[in-house]
């Protein structure tokens, strides 16, 4: 439970004894529910509760030495940070965000993908049918899973200051 916000049984337990009190001292019937009233907002007035500190980040990704056109950087808390998981649009090889929307501070699991899918969406039915009229080679931009779902990349991500990261991402060669 949240120890800045009274529980309800103690509230309720607090204006029962109120309305007691009062009614005892043959308080007015509107100044008891002005009372009643006041105590209600204030036992709503706390603050909600300060959420993870966050870190402001910048950074590019290039995968075979080029910009990534399109896609995603997600930074997971982990090793002990804890808070939500964070993406960021990448749009030409960047990528930005500011200390009130950035991921939380601490050590951070990085995971990269594409979303750059050949300026095709899979449900066009349109230009599915085109493809079958004309076959022409889609070139799809695809991040290698070593660095998305299978992810060794940790960055240790602190509050004071623009967390500047650079990703050079190689696809691996088959043999």
């Amino acid at each position: 439970m949240n120890s800045e916000r009274p529980d309800i049984k103690a509230l309720h337990q607090a204006m029962r004894r109120c309305s007691f009190i009062l009614l005892a001292s043959r308080v007015t019937q509107p100044s008891m529910l002005f009372l009643l009233t006041f105590t209600l907002l204030l036992s709503g007035c706390s603050k909600p509760p300060a959420g993870p500190q966050r870190a402001a980040v910048s950074g590019t990704v290039q995968l075979n030495g080029t910009p990534l056109t399109q896609g995603i950087i997600r930074f997971v808390p982990t090793d002990g940070t804890q808070g939500p998981k964070v993406s960021l649009p990448i749009t030409n090889g960047q990528f930005a965000a500011d200390p009130d929307h950035g991921p939380v501070a601490g050590t951070n699991r990085i995971e990269i993908q594409s979303t750059d899918n050949g300026g095709l969406a899979i449900d066009d039915e349109q230009a599915v049918e085109q493809l079958r009229q004309k076959p022409q080679k889609i070139s799809v931009v695809t991040v290698p899973p070593i660095y998305n779902t299978h992810s060794q990349l940790k960055e240790q991500l602190l509050t004071d200051q623009v967390n500047e990261l650079k990703y050079q991402l190689q696809t691996p060669t088959r043999r």
